[in-house]
């Protein structure tokens, strides 16, 4: 009967220990400790009430509630002792409870810092994996300075960011870059990204693509050399595995270019001139001599060693007096005499005889040539013989160089406009006969006796001699300055 009387307070009692255990595994000891202590409250009574029932002494609870009251205080003290020691158990069988917000770890750090500091990592990472802008680093060398100065800039700018110390030191943003000969091998720069004391750590590699694109199979273009770079602007040029030889010979060109900018503006000038005519796989064609004076102030084939191309000579004559009076444009320089002058019969034996030199001297040589010419190791000019039966003149001086000074020219060459026999002085009685069976067309250039002053010696003519200059502010490169049989 006593059980059925008290049920509801027995289940009372036992779900207070229940919870009690509950609270005690969520860390909550506090609220464990006023449950136990309200559960022992009513538990006494109940105790009391069942052996007062046994003994049928219902009286006696209202005196005993009385001495429990008065020895309460020290009771509470057991209690209090009990639930530390209940709640040190628990801790070990369930866990230590949940961390609240300001809970920290041994280094000072909370969970919410190591969430930020892989978020900096991650977005430093983004900003240090940007490919190369070709504008701002055409080559593999700007481009790893300039990740190594980004890398400098971020770091202070998320050391601005984190401002905390653990220790009394502060948390620092490390960004470490190899050196360049390390990271060239792979064409991009590795980096490293860490954030201490708490390590978060990240890492990655910014691509260097050879200026603007790469070579398709990931070869490194600013490690090609000019000779490499020649043969790699041609696509049918190939190389081993390739994906794309057109996009490869383009990368190249661009490279050519970087490489040659890098010698100085007037080899880059030189290079975009030969790259103007096919591509620079061979020079540029010869059109007419006339067209090759033009070319330069100093030319002057048509004007001085072609017939009838509407310069100086138009005749064997014109010829002989550019032997014996020296070499400038009127034939007056009267102090200084040639050895040998040399004439084409015509503009077109002329173009004949360049053609076959310019193959011989440019074209059989080109690869050679052109990287020498537009590298600026032939500076000036090239002036050479070719083997070739020309159709032309030669005349000599009898007396060979610099013989003839001029007290010793006959009157008649002295005149400053000798081109017509009519302008001959007649004072040039006794002269020497211009050149041997001279016919002495006027009556004092009869003596045939003395030694000739010319001779015609275009039986020997076995060469044509041509002089080709290299100026790179000719919109051209080269032209012919000059070409006679010899």
């Amino acid at each position: 009967m006593w059980f059925i009387e008290n049920i509801d307070r027995i289940i009372e009692f036992i779900k207070s220990i229940f919870n009690s255990i509950v609270e005690i595994a969520m860390g909550q000891i506090g609220k464990a400790g006023a449950f136990i202590e309200k559960a022992l409250a009513k538990t006494v009574p109940i105790l009391l009430s069942f052996i007062a029932k046994w003994l049928k002494l219902d009286g006696i609870g209202k005196a005993i509630k009385n001495i429990i009251k008065k020895v309460r205080k020290p009771i509470d003290k057991v209690v209090n002792k009990i639930i530390k020691f209940i709640a040190g158990k628990v801790k070990k069988l369930f866990g230590k409870g949940k961390k609240g917000k300001k809970d920290k770890s041994k280094d000072g750090l909370t969970a919410e810092d190591r969430k930020k500091h892989k978020t900096y990592v991650n977005e430093i990472i983004k900003e240090l994996s940007k490919p190369a802008n070709i504008k701002k680093t055409p080559t593999y060398e700007a481009f790893h300075k300039d990740i190594k100065n980004r890398g400098k800039t971020l770091e202070s700018k998320y050391n601005q960011k984190i401002k905390k110390k653990v220790r009394g030191k502060p948390v620092k943003t490390k960004i470490t870059i190899p050196e360049l000969s390390k990271n060239k091998k792979d064409n991009d720069v590795d980096f490293k990204i860490s954030i201490a004391p708490n390590t978060a750590l990240g890492g990655s590699a910014a691509p260097f693509t050879g200026g603007s694109e790469g070579y398709p199979d990931g070869m490194d273009v600013t490690a090609r050399t000019i000779d490499d770079l020649w043969k790699d602007i041609y696509p049918k040029n190939t190389i081993p595995n390739e994906k794309d030889p057109k996009k490869r010979a383009q990368t190249a060109k661009k490279e050519l270019k970087n490489k040659h900018q890098a010698l100085g503006a007037d080899q880059l000038k030189r290079l975009n001139e030969i790259l103007k005519f096919f591509k620079g796989e061979r020079p540029r064609k010869f059109t007419s001599v006339k067209k090759e004076d033009a070319m330069d102030s100093s030319n002057h084939t048509a004007k001085k060693h072609v017939f009838n191309a509407g310069g100086l000579v138009n005749s064997k004559y014109d010829l002989m007096m550019r032997v014996l009076r020296g070499k400038n444009s009127k034939y007056v320089n009267l102090g200084v005499n040639t050895s040998v002058a040399g004439a084409f019969k015509s503009s077109g034996a002329a173009s004949e005889g360049i053609k076959h030199a310019i193959d011989v001297i440019l074209t059989q040589d080109w690869e050679n040539k052109r990287k020498k010419i537009a590298d600026g190791t032939i500076t000036n000019k090239i002036e050479q013989n070719v083997p070739f039966s020309a159709k032309g003149v030669k005349i000599l001086n009898f007396d060979g160089l610099n013989k003839n000074p001029v007290a010793d020219l006959p009157e008649y060459l002295k005149h400053p406009n000798p081109y017509k026999i009519e302008n001959i002085p007649n004072q040039a009685v006794g002269a020497r006969p211009l050149f041997s069976g001279d016919p002495g067309k006027v009556p004092f250039m009869t003596n045939q006796s003395l030694n000739p002053l010319t001779k015609d010696d275009s039986a020997s003519i076995s060469n044509v001699h041509v002089r080709i200059i290299f100026k790179s502010s000719s919109s051209n490169v080269w032209s012919i300055n000059s070409a006679w049989p010899e």
